[in-house]
Order: structure tokens, then C-alpha cells, then sequence
């Protein structure tokens, strides 16, 4: 366990010290008896101020030095020294984290407090994850075994992560991202048309992409019960196999819903790309926004 020891030497013990010509002498005592990881000293005034970083079981192995100068603060973080750290990497608030043996963390990661980078065996070996680049964990998440974070995942707090999380997908027990295309409704009512610049195209239309079992599982959100009756289709299922998208055809026989351009999948909604595209494909939208926009629901009934 790493402690943060604040060494604070007054000033009239500084001073005497300094007199004496043993200032000097009784900072290398500090540093030689307690061997730390890291030592940084200012003056300030007169009082000599010290930080140093102790690797040790507990706050009780600090050396007990003839002047109580020392403060021990316990930052709560355990790191084993045999786990591989990136450049860049910030743990934020500290308490609770705990980096076993065998754990890789890449360049710029983040960690919040109570994130747990554990093993599930006590098999020699790799047993720990490894977590890619940009890799963020939220607070209380635990990544356990010997898995693999992609670069820019992010970890949802107090998610329990025991499977490998691809690049770019956001994990909060199964790991998804956000998937975009743009789709034809044809059966976009007149009044929904004007509305969308004479088109029946739904630019940046949503769906969500599922890691399940090691395959990435696309799934729409869905109508209810009710609004399917109402358009005539049937309610969409969902086996966690196969992908659940919007049916082409109607349970009429007529063409429902269109597929045309997979713009891809995200980590989060690229927000200024989705409004700046918009803008462009529905003008009338923005110059309007102020009246309501047709209710697909109500457009059904209309038809």
C-alpha cells in the first residue's frame, strides 16, 4: 500500500537545525531510513515542507524518527508494483482503487474511486485485465480476469466486467455502442413529409449494437404492442443472436422500412456532426423549430 508521508519541520527545529549545520544531515536520515519512491522538499519561510510517497503494509512500518514531523495520509490506492502503467494515467479521487499483479493500463486512462482491476484465480500468469488506450472506468466498476479493454471503451460505474470489451464500446455489464443509418419510411404520411423537406429519408436513424457472446448484435428500438397494431407490423423480437432491425414490409405486403447508408457505430452520439448534417438536410426544421413537430402516432390515425 502507498502512503502520501508529509514531513513538516517547524521552523524553530528547522532553524536550530540549520544552525547546528544538521538540516541537511536530518533530511538524509528521513530519506535513508525510509527509502522512498518519491521525495520533493521546499522551503517556505523558514518551515521545511516534504512530501514523500512510502510503499508499505501500514502506516505503523513508518519509521519512528526522534521529531514528530511526519503525517501519514493512506490514499486509499493499492497498486502492486508488478502492474504496467501508462503515461497520462489519473486516478480521480483515489479511495478504493485497487491494480493487481498482472494488470496493463495504456496511455491516458482514467480510474474513479473504487475501481477494482482484479483476478479470478490465483493461476500463475497473466490474471488481471489490460485496458487500452483512453481507456475510462467509472466509479465502483470492477474489470476481473485476465480480459482485454479496447482503446477508448468506457466502463460504467459499478458495471462487473468478466468479458472483453471491444475498442470504442460502452460497457455497463454488456458492452454496446451506438449504431447510426440513415432510413426510407415509405410509409411516411404527407403531412410528416413537408414536414422533413418533401423527403421520406430519416437521416442518423438510431439503433443499438450489443456484444453478446463475442458477436457485435444490432437491436432497434421498438414500437409497443399498440403503435405496431396501429402500423400494421408486426412487433420486432429480439433472441440476443441475430441482429432486430425495422422490417422491410408491412404484414400487408407494403414496403415499410428502408435500410440505405450505414453511417457506423459510436462510443457516443457524435452530437455536432448529427445537427450540423441536419442543418444542411432539413433546413426548414431549424427556421421552424418553434411549431410542433407531426406525431407519428397521430399521423397513423390520420392515414
Amino acid at each position: 500500500m502507498r502512503f502520501l508521508v508529509k514531513v513538516n519541520i517547524p521552523v524553530e527545529a528547522g532553524n536550530a537545525a540549520a544552525k547546528a549545520g544538521k538540516l541537511g544531515e536530518t533530511i538524509r536520515t528521513i530519506l535513508a531510513e525510509m527509502k522512498p519512491e518519491a521525495a520533493y522538499f521546499t522551503d517556505d519561510s523558514g518551515q521545511r515542507t516534504g512530501f514523500i510517497v512510502l510503499d508499505m503494509q501500514d502506516a505503523s512500518q513508518i519509521p519512528a524518527l526522534a521529531e514528530p514531523w511526519f503525517l501519514a495520509f493512506n490514499a486509499g490506492i493499492e497498486i502492486h508494483p508488478g502492474a504496467t502503467i501508462g503515461r497520462r494515467f489519473f486516478i480521480d479521487h483515489g479511495m478504493g482503487v485497487v491494480i493487481g499483479e498482472t494488470a496493463e493500463i495504456g496511455d491516458d486512462c482514467t480510474l474513479y474511486h473504487g475501481v477494482t482491476l482484479g483476478g479470478t484465480s490465483w493461476n500463475k500468469g497473466k490474471r488481471h485485465p489490460t485496458l487500452g488506450k483512453g481507456v475510462v472506468v467509472g466509479a465502483g466498476a470492477k474489470i476481473l480476469g485476465p480480459i482485454m479493454v479496447g482503446d477508448g471503451a468506457r466502463i460504467g460505474s459499478n458495471a462487473v466486467v468478466v468479458k472483453d470489451v471491444p475498442p470504442g464500446a460502452t460497457a455497463i455489464g454488456i458492452p454496446a455502442r451506438i449504431g447510426l443509418a440513415d432510413v426510407r419510411n415509405h410509409l411516411t404520411s404527407p403531412r410528416l413529409r413537408e414536414w422533413m423537406e418533401g423527403t421520406d429519408v430519416f437521416a442518423y436513424h438510431g439503433f443499438c449494437e450489443l456484444s453478446i457472446d463475442g458477436s457485435w448484435v444490432k437491436a432497434t428500438p421498438a414500437f409497443d404492442k399498440a403503435l405496431c397494431a396501429r402500423a400494421n407490423v408486426a412487433p420486432l423480437e429480439f433472441d440476443g443472436m441475430h441482429d432486430s432491425l425495422f422490417q422491410q414490409f408491412d404484414a400487408s405486403g407494403r414496403r415499410h422500412i428502408e435500410y440505405l447508408t450505414m453511417r457506423g457505430v459510436f462510443a457516443d452520439v457524435p452530437f455536432e456532426q448529427i445537427i450540423a448534417d441536419w442543418r444542411v438536410l432539413y433546413p426548414k426544421v431549424f427556421a421552424r423549430s418553434h411549431d410542433a413537430a407531426p406525431d407519428f402516432a397521430d399521423e397513423l390515425e390520420r392515414q
